[in-house]
């Protein structure tokens, strides 16, 4: 058997779905599916003997995929396998696959074109042959090929999609301090969602229960220049309810949520709670810097991270406006008489996706 890669590329061609979906792609919940091919490859094919083209159908190629990958994952259950599979249920990226059959010579060769998107937009590209295969047996060869390069390029990780489609180079042009006010900076993490952006910790040298996460991430809205107080009440707003939600899942005997407040070029509000064990408290904060939001998640009272929070202020640099978020706010722009609540924010509404941005809370 002979596998040779022949094209790696993200290009601009959103592929087509080519079959609609049967009842078990729809009951799967995997964003898996048969494509039409590109014209490249399309043009390649008929210059050959016996071309046909898009030969996968949606059940066959989603079942091959998903069975693969499901053996290799208890094999491997935290690796790139188990990883892929995850990542085609969370909405935001899908799998493409076109097919292409020819003759070339005495060899019945087998083409198969791979495409991932995230929302859309196509990150990864690869495009294998194989010799003497049935259709089915080369989707499953092509596929082993598909999770090699994925783990070798480091595909899934959040800095393979940032750069990918263009989003802002947080590790290279975001600007904080080390040390400030007793506290030391963590590693930065990027967040899965470009839109997310990045998350700074800092830790205090002399009480290391006392944490300071530092969120940076693009605003969606176009016109977020002229609604600055607005969009950060409303943020603010979200980790309040995200607060609520917790203390009730916990079952909180007493919490106290402060009202928001304006400080200077931004708002905060405490909350103080008791689960019967212990005290709590969280201070949130929130400023506009560039096209995006600085948010602070301290675990503990304002008082005490009041001067942390406006040294941390007072020097650092946000990375300008990125490619994609420019693009994202074109789109905003369209939707422009549509209440601002709904568009505020395009990331994932879930309580477990907001809740990371008040993990220092409670």
């Amino acid at each position: 058997m002979n596998i040779i890669k022949i094209a790696k590329s993200c290009r601009t061609l959103v592929l087509a779905s080519l079959f609609g979906f049967s009842a078990d792609a729809l009951s799967s919940n995997y964003s898996i599916y048969a494509a039409y091919v590109n014209e490249e490859i399309e043009d390649a094919c008929l210059s050959f003997d016996n071309c046909e083209l898009n030969l996968l159908q949606q059940e066959q190629f989603e079942s091959v995929i998903v069975n693969y990958l499901g053996e290799q994952q208890k094999l491997t259950a935290e690796g790139t396998h188990a990883h892929l599979l995850a990542t085609l249920q969370t909405g935001e990226y899908e799998l493409l696959a076109g097919s292409a059959k020819f003759n070339a010579g005495n060899a019945e060769v087998s083409q198969i074109e791979y495409t991932l998107n995230w929302r859309g937009i196509p990150i990864f590209e690869i495009t294998t042959l194989q010799n003497g295969l049935s259709l089915e047996d080369a989707v499953t060869s092509s596929v082993k090929t598909l999770v090699e390069e994925i783990e070798a390029q480091h595909v899934l990780h959040p800095q393979f999609l940032f750069q990918q489609v263009k989003a802002s180079d947080y590790f290279n042009e975001l600007s904080m301090p080390e040390n400030v006010a007793g506290f030391y900076r963590q590693q930065m993490q990027l967040q899965q969602d470009p839109t997310r952006g990045t998350l700074v910790r800092y830790e205090h040298e002399q009480f290391p229960s006392a944490i300071v996460d530092v969120y940076v991430y693009p605003i969606v809205k176009h016109d977020y220049q002229d609604k600055q107080q607005e969009l950060m009440y409303l943020e603010l707003t979200k980790d309040l309810q995200v607060i609520e939600a917790i203390s009730e899942h916990r079952d909180i005997q007493t919490i106290n949520i402060g009202e928001i407040s304006s400080i200077e070029n931004g708002m905060v509000f405490e909350v103080q709670a008791d689960d019967g064990i212990e005290e709590m408290f969280t201070s949130q904060y929130i400023f506009v810097q560039e096209d995006k939001f600085i948010k602070f998640s301290a675990n503990m009272p304002a008082q005490f991270s009041d001067a942390m929070v406006q040294e941390v202020m007072s020097s650092i640099a946000v990375p300008p406006p990125s490619e994609i978020m420019n693009a994202f706010r074109d789109v905003d722009r369209a939707f422009s008489t549509a209440p601002v609540q709904e568009y505020a924010d395009e990331s994932d509404d879930s309580e477990e996706a907001t809740e990371v941005v008040v993990t220092a809370a409670l």
